[in-house]
């Protein structure tokens, strides 16, 4: 809901990672004097686009409640610097990531991190760093490990998902910062344009690992996936089932009955429950499924099944829930989250949510 604040904005603000790459980010700020807890999101998607500033939580909403916002760009991404190559990065660059928003003088050393799919991943990353300042997530629809039930499944290589995903990462958008960095020529454009155009090509072409359209330095992470068919070193590295255990952050996980992370949505909740950290790690953890599918704003619609407006992630005030969560973990507001049900599911057939004290 939103809160009693005007919003100040800063447009690209540098974040420098250690090893001297600049990340940008723009910073949505109540208008206060003195700090305030800080929620960050970094994402692949490009930090101007509305749908990370209007997704499952507004940030203009959050900054009117009290919050300052930060939207970044993960490196190699959009206004970013460096190369991206997916979630190995995204470990020190959160911790770092982190602890610039928590030494802001409008900060007062709190962060929360929220966003879904990847951006999912990069709070799970951020917390598998121990990031000291890092006191809640809101991870939506994302994976528990990268390898079994991402990259693979069941020993199967998910090649619609992955290919699909890695060519649409090349985005119009970023291609003024894919041509910069790799010298990249109008034939390139137009290589990578008629490929995702004509995405069957790259299902059909054998063997997988010699599909010329994303190789060189566009998608090698792509490449590096086909490779490591088993759970190796190369995924356990990145991995949040290795680490549970280590995780001392409290976590508020949603996730979908058709959503393709479901699985990983709920051993995040259940392991760490069970494994977490610390004692707030375990009893802060909860767990919201509907009747949903992949993406940020959770509708009543799935497929071609209306399950009726109370499915919708909106009515029952998703965002709303989450500052609550915030209030709790953030600002130690004693406001009933403590107290509630970790688990709400949405019963499909008779189209109701219910509460529950553990899962299964």
């Amino acid at each position: 809901m939103p809160g009693p604040y005007s919003v100040k904005f800063d447009y690209n603000v540098a974040i420098m990672m250690r090893d001297g790459t600049t990340t940008f980010a723009d910073v949505f700020r109540p208008d206060v004097s003195g700090s305030v807890p800080a929620l960050l999101q970094r994402t692949p998607y490009n930090k101007s686009a509305g749908m990370n500033r209007t997704g499952t939580l507004d940030a203009i909403t959050a900054a009117m409640h009290g919050y300052a916002v930060v939207i970044q760009d993960v490196r190699g991404r959009y206004a970013s610097d460096g190369v991206f190559y997916t979630f190995v990065n995204e470990i020190d660059d959160g911790f770092d990531s982190v602890e610039w928003v928590a030494s802001q003088s409008w900060c007062n050393g709190k962060v929360g991190m929220y966003g879904v799919s990847y951006v999912g991943a990069t709070q799970w990353l951020a917390a598998k760093s121990g990031a000291p300042s890092l006191a809640a997530i809101v991870p939506g629809v994302t994976a528990s490990d990268y390898h079994e039930g991402w990259a693979w499944q069941g020993g199967a290589f998910e090649l619609g998902f992955n290919l699909s995903w890695s060519m649409g990462a090349l985005t119009e958008a970023n291609w003024g910062n894919l041509s910069r960095r790799l010298h990249l020529t109008d034939d390139d454009r137009e290589r990578v344009i008629k490929a995702k155009d004509n995405l069957n090509e790259g299902f059909l072409h054998l063997p997988m690992s010699e599909m010329p359209h994303l190789k060189g330095e566009l998608a090698p992470y792509y490449y590096d996936w086909l490779a490591h068919p088993e759970n190796d070193e190369y995924w356990k590295a990145v991995s949040i089932e290795e680490s549970h255990s280590n995780i001392s952050v409290p976590a508020y996980n949603f996730g979908g009955w058709h959503d393709i992370f479901l699985g990983g949505t709920i051993r995040n909740f259940t392991r760490m429950q069970e494994l977490g950290a610390t004692n707030e790690a375990r009893r802060g953890q909860r767990l919201t499924i509907g009747p949903w599918v992949h993406g940020g704003s959770p509708p009543s619609v799935s497929g071609e099944h209306n399950f009726g407006t109370r499915a919708a992630g909106a009515s029952i005030d998703l965002a709303g829930e989450m500052l609550r969560y915030y209030d709790h973990w953030l600002r130690d507001e004693d406001n009933g989250v403590a107290d509630e049900q970790p688990v709400r599911i949405f019963v499909e057939g008779e189209n109701v949510w219910r509460y529950e004290d553990e899962w299964p």
